[in-house]
């Protein structure tokens, strides 16, 4: 009896159209509605930002690539997944409510967007290279050749490396200064090699030490990473 019943374009009989019109009925009539399970949903993933990355749809291993579009049966629940270039970072997704946790429910045409921050160019100074002699004297003056290497994608200012004494190969307070020498600046992927002459404490005792070298010792050069600038040696004073 209803004269605003739901229906779907295309139906077949679209108005109330039964008889027996009698009070204090209007008009009855019956209805037949079909529920498929056929229809499906389609999925647009997409990429966006400066940084780049991959993007896939999943579903029972069906996988598409970066910028697809796929078909899935509705209520099937897709998980998207991104993978930042090396460098950018992941932001997430789009900020519709159905994309932002990168699971997608949703019973109609449904486009995903994943944002990527940009990678940012820095610096990377360690030391590549360290060599020396193996064995020396408390007292001696032994010469060393380093190379510091730039593994950034920035260019890097003119720093300083430090070389050290220790018991170990792991940089500290207590370790002993033997010298310094400047390094010029480096631009993103650049090394530069030198020898430097260091004088060994004429009151250290005899044992197994550590030459450790300290690239940007005095920390000016703001770099990608800031763990990996001591590169160590083995050595001997009898």
């Amino acid at each position: 009896m209803s004269a605003d019943f739901p229906i779907t374009p295309g139906a077949y009989q679209q108005q109330i159209a039964g008889g027996g019109c009698s009070y204090p009925f209007s008009c009855p009539d019956a209805f037949i509605t079909k529920i498929s399970n056929g229809n499906t949903m389609a999925l647009t993933v997409t990429k966006a930002g400066t940084g780049s990355g991959t993007i896939t749809s999943t579903r029972s291993g069906i996988n598409c690539g970066a910028d697809c579009s796929e078909n899935y049966n509705i209520g099937t629940v897709v998980t998207l997944t991104a993978t930042a270039a090396a460098g950018s970072t992941f932001a997430g997704w789009s900020d519709d409510v159905d994309c932002v946790d990168g699971i997608v429910t949703v019973n109609a045409t449904k486009t995903c967007t994943a944002r990527f921050d940009p990678a940012t160019a820095s610096a990377d100074l360690l030391v590549s290279a360290l060599s020396g002699p193996g064995v020396s004297a408390a007292g001696a003056t032994i010469t060393v050749t380093e190379t510091t290497k730039n593994q950034g994608s920035g260019a890097a200012s003119a720093s300083t490396i430090k070389f050290y004494l220790s018991t170990n190969a792991t940089f500290g307070t207590g370790d002993v200064l033997l010298g310094s020498r400047a390094v010029s600046s480096l631009a993103a992927g650049a090394s530069h090699s030198t020898l430097t002459s260091l004088a060994i404490p004429s009151g250290t005792g005899s044992g197994n030490y550590f030459l450790l070298a300290v690239s940007d010792a005095t920390q000016v050069v703001s770099e990608a990473k800031e763990g990996n600038n001591v590169k160590s040696k083995a050595f001997t004073i009898p």
